[in-house]
């Protein structure tokens, strides 16, 4: 029977008029996981995923003189038809000597499976269950397997992101120690992303790379061109953005590859979190955002103070704001964040620019996920219309309106709130 299935994604980044599913409760256990797709040495194509578990979601027990956690790992691929195509299932352990170790922010378990299949396109679909709790959590994980149109094309592997393990020889696999969740902040290791391109070319060949890294709006920020060769239809590659100078938020990166009059294209999203803000000239883009959620003497705090007192500044705003965890309308410095990558993500326009300048992006800042919405299709007498319920603590319900048809909502009412 074929499956249905939904992609879980874990970066965000721009998606004109994009509207998806509001942020729900955390699963348990929690983990991160990537799919990424290579060829292994006999150049046969294959999938392989990499699983990071971190200890504070984890059941421990009491072991001998130290703690335990045990786990079933699960991992099903699934093609295009809805047929499983490949997977394993396996136990693990992990043991702690000191308790303390549990507020590791660090993974305690790093699973890394391999699979061998077809070109095309799959969802990788990973399990973890926490044996001692009983509770699973599941993702889904879109990946794409060289998806040439004809055999003769060039194709791209997966852009892997990590930290450098060796600089200065040539590109390889384990050039990099990949970060899962490719999301970057301070301290900034000395980051690379590897990948591979294929050509149906036994000789040595030449292959052309354009790379380019995009901000969250679109703006090119980085162009760069590389030439390759292939050595028996491969030609693997190690790119070095330039991560020291990005600020916070979400950027994509595109990678364009050109052999002969074929081309073909790979993009991979990834962040830059809240310990990466520019206190430079893009400072007061960031109060712009900060104004809607903080007023008063707490925001002229930040706009009034000196360049060189902007970051003790900035961290004694959110200190005052720290222990307001699970307020809706005070957000904490992380929730902060996370709205704005959301707002990034689903109400970004190329008319109006980031998702926060739009009416959505602005409630969505201020007052978070929505309880309830209610999502109305445009009929003939109608536009097409949203309405976000917000219900605790008081009762404020919006209406958006899309009167262009294309996706650009606006606040036609507001009731209930300030």
């Amino acid at each position: 029977m074929r499956n249905l299935l939904l992609s879980c994604l874990l970066l965000t980044v721009l998606a004109p008029a994009a509207f998806g599913q509001m942020p729900g409760s955390e699963t348990h256990p929690a983990f991160r996981c990537s799919a990424v797709s290579f060829r292994d040495t006999t150049q046969v194509p294959l999938i392989e995923i990499s699983i990071e578990i971190p200890p504070y979601d984890l059941s421990f027990v009491r072991e001998g003189e130290g703690y335990r956690a045990e786990m079933d790992i699960a991992v099903t691929l699934i093609n295009e038809d809805g047929d499983e195509v490949g997977g394993d299932i396996w136990r693990r352990q992990v043991d702690l000597v000191r308790y303390e170790e549990l507020g590791s922010t660090g993974p305690v378990l790093r699973e890394k499976r391999s699979f061998r299949v077809g070109r095309g396109r799959f969802q990788a679909r990973v399990e973890v269950k926490d044996l001692n709790a009983g509770r699973s959590s599941v993702q889904l994980v879109p990946v794409e397997v060289e998806a040439r149109k004809d055999p003769h094309d060039i194709s791209l592997s997966d852009l892997e992101f990590g930290s450098l393990a060796d600089s200065t020889g040539p590109a390889k696999r384990g050039s990099i120690h990949p970060v899962v969740a490719r999301v970057f902040g301070n301290p900034l290791p000395r980051l690379g992303v590897y990948g591979e391109a294929y050509v149906d070319s036994a000789a040595t060949d030449s292959v052309e790379l354009r790379i380019e890294v995009r901000d969250e709006a679109g703006n090119s920020l980085e162009q760069a061109h590389m030439s390759l060769l292939s050595v028996k239809g491969v030609a693997p590659f190690l790119l070095r953005p330039a991560f020291e100078r990005l600020a916070v938020g979400s950027y994509t990166l595109a990678v364009e590859g050109r052999w002969g009059k074929k081309k073909t294209r790979r993009e991979q999203r990834f962040e830059m979190d809240e310990s990466r803000v520019d206190f430079g000239p893009r400072f007061p883009d960031l109060l712009e955002v900060v104004a809607l959620i903080a007023s008063g003497d707490d925001l002229d705090s930040l706009r009034d103070c000196a360049p060189a007192d902007r970051q003790a500044t900035w961290t004694r705003f959110w200190q005052r704001r720290a222990g307001r965890e699970g307020e809706r309308f005070k957000p904490n410095a992380r929730e902060f964040f996370q709205r704005l990558r959301y707002v990034s993500q689903h109400f970004s326009t190329p008319a109006v620019g980031p998702g926060w300048r739009t009416d959505m992006g602005r409630v969505y800042m201020k007052y978070g996920a929505p309880d309830q919405t209610e999502y109305h299709p445009q009929s003939a007498n109608e536009f097409a219309s949203q309405v976000w319920y917000y219900n605790d603590p008081g009762r404020i319900v919006f209406v958006f309106i899309d009167r262009s048809g294309f996706g650009h909502y606006e606040l036609a009412s507001q009731r209930g709130g300030g």
